[in-house]
């Protein structure tokens, strides 16, 4: 199975070649779509979710834009020029604007100052939006290994692991340790101010670096959740509650190399930044009336409270 996955596509560390040492790139795999194929994808994909008849042509050619890009949601790979992205389509089951609510969330991560990937709307003046992530595992057409923070941490199945435990892993194998700790510790704090609760292991991951080191990778699947109850998929402090709270992650902070007071202060200037502008960022990305109502709980909270009055 894993040797039939186009290569072209393939995420991970792992390459397959044959007896002579040349890559399998999979038989009869079908070309990367390019964008102008957005629409076609889309209505692929809508028909597969509907259970609706499916040629058999569509279906190779959605398997192969799918690729090993794994989630829960409808996606494909497409071609921009050269560089590869991740196209994501809304679902029929949909509540709210999905797509255009995550765009807006990784360029809110950007303003703040984090790592997150470059992101675009196709189709934005649609009822139903594409959103494009470009694939942080690609360097033009070369391949960048990737593994998830659940490999690094050596975790199987369905285990669970804490930020702390990433962060010995990055002072072990970092490329630059105090960069990355920085960054992870701003993430935690990210999660918890917009109330991503989808922070499992598979939702962070590391980018070979070269001479053996790795690199944090940019974030990605950051979707803010307007929950009563706000607990975490990773825990902060290993053997601690899996809580999304704003005084764990300052007494963390010690484990990522930084200061009380210059935590403080970090997360702070964070709440403000995301306070004063997540508004905004949401309206111009077409997030407007009960659906941006509905979003007040993920940023109005009692740890934003806390935040901005540190």
């Amino acid at each position: 199975m894993l040797t039939l996955t186009d290569d072209t596509t393939r995420q991970g560390a792992l390459r397959f070649c044959d007896g002579k040492g040349r890559i399998i790139t999979g038989e009869g795999t079908t070309p990367v779509p390019q964008l102008i194929n957005l629409e076609e994808l889309q209505d692929i994909a809508s028909s597969i979710e509907r259970g609706g008849e499916v040629s058999n042509e569509a279906l190779r050619q959605m398997a192969g834009a799918g690729g090993s890009i794994g989630g829960a949601r409808p996606k494909a790979n497409v071609l921009d020029d050269d560089q590869l992205w991740i196209a994501k389509f809304s679902s029929a089951g949909d509540a709210s604007p999905v797509e255009r609510i995550e765009v807006a969330t990784l360029k809110l991560a950007r303003e703040v100052g984090l790592n997150a990937p470059e992101v675009r709307l196709v189709l934005e003046r649609t009822r139903s939006p594409i959103a494009l992530i470009r694939r942080f595992d690609r360097e033009s057409t070369a391949r960048i290994p990737y593994i998830s923070a659940r490999t690094a941490i050596e975790r199987h199945g369905a285990e669970q692991g804490a930020y702390t435990d990433l962060a010995q892993f990055i002072r072990q194998h970092s490329d630059n340790p105090r960069a990355d700790l920085h960054e992870l510790w701003s993430r935690i704090v990210y999660t918890i101010l917009v109330s991503n609760t989808d922070d499992h292991l598979k939702n962070h991951g590391f980018v070979y670096a070269g001479d053996f080191r790795w690199s944090l990778s940019q974030l990605f699947d950051v979707n803010p959740q307007p929950e009563r109850h706000r607990f975490l998929k990773t825990a902060i402090i290993e053997g601690e509650p899996f809580a999304a709270s704003l005084e764990l992650a300052l007494e963390a902070a010690v484990f990522f190399n930084l200061a009380a007071d210059e935590a403080k202060k970090m997360a702070r200037i964070m709440a403000r930044q995301i306070n004063g502008t997540w508004r905004d960022i949401m309206r111009n990305h077409g997030v407007t009336g009960a659906d941006l109502r509905g979003l007040e709980p993920a940023f109005e909270h009692q740890e934003m409270e806390r935040a901005l009055s540190l």
